[in-house]
């Protein structure tokens, strides 16, 4: 599913694209399938090109955002860092995974509470 937008051409405009919505709703469903046991989905965000938010297990937080999607890269480069709560923007250190390492990148940091 997500698959397909890696190399999509997103057209750039000044207002919310039909194609961006679609490809949000589609990134939001891979996240979700992608959430480590235990975990959840909070303080979802999507911007103007740009979507992010936290995962929760139990009281450990992941930040993380996928960049512009008009830009190269964005789904090879999905920022994710350890946040104290959902609202934490600036967090830990950033880390980078791809989309497809996305579970693992997330398993990885909330190791870091361990």
């Amino acid at each position: 599913m997500i698959q397909g937008w890696k190399n999509y051409p997103f057209q750039s405009a000044p207002y919310l694209t039909d194609e961006f919505k679609s490809f949000v709703k589609d990134l939001k469903k891979y996240i979700l399938s992608k959430l480590p046991p235990g975990s959840e989905l909070v303080n979802w965000s999507r911007g103007h090109f740009d979507a992010s938010g936290f995962i929760k297990q139990g009281d450990k937080y992941v930040f993380f955002t996928v960049g512009d999607v008009r830009l190269r890269n964005w789904f090879d480069e999905v920022l994710i860092r350890v946040a104290a709560h959902d609202r934490d923007y600036v967090g830990g250190s950033n880390h980078y995974v791809s989309l497809d390492n996305f579970h693992e990148g997330v398993l990885s940091l909330l190791a870091i509470y361990r």
